[in-house]
């Protein structure tokens, strides 16, 4: 699996022991109708198409044995303040000190803000859980490391 450090929503995240924290990385497709380095007058209209759906994965690991529930967000601030829910993995289960794969897919003409991102919530009773997550070209088949 490649990822790339643009498209990372989250490395080495710890999330709270219990509750709900954002990704601290954002993708920023940028406000409806601005265009980098365009002459004035010229325009855009966000388009991001049916497409193919976008493969996000997800690598979650507790020191205790826990839950997370990941949201792909979008929101019209950087902070991700406000969001709306795009996709959701439903609550997964963790176990103790053993990462744990998640895929998630979503079809990019349901953006219709600024700013995408990842939504954690934990279950309660952990150190905390940390979490890389990213934009990939497709779902992780093989185990961590190979297995």
């Amino acid at each position: 699996m490649i990822l790339s450090a643009q498209q990372l929503f989250s490395d080495a995240q710890n999330a709270a022991a219990s509750g709900t924290v954002v990704s601290t990385n954002t993708i920023d497709l940028f406000p409806v109708g601005a265009v980098r380095n365009a002459p004035a007058g010229v325009s855009l209209i966000r388009d991001v198409g049916p497409g193919q759906p976008v493969a996000i994965v997800v690598v979650a690991t507790s020191p205790a044995a826990s839950t997370i529930k990941v949201d792909i967000i979008q929101s019209a601030n950087a902070n991700l303040s406000a969001p709306d829910i795009l996709e959701s993995s439903g609550v997964i289960t963790l176990v103790a000190a053993k990462p744990q794969i998640l895929g998630l897919n979503f079809l990019p003409d349901r953006i219709t803000k600024q700013y995408i991102g990842l939504q954690y919530t934990t279950g309660a009773g952990v150190g905390g859980v940390n979490i890389d997550a990213g934009i990939t070209l497709g779902k992780q088949s093989a185990g961590v490391g190979g297995t």
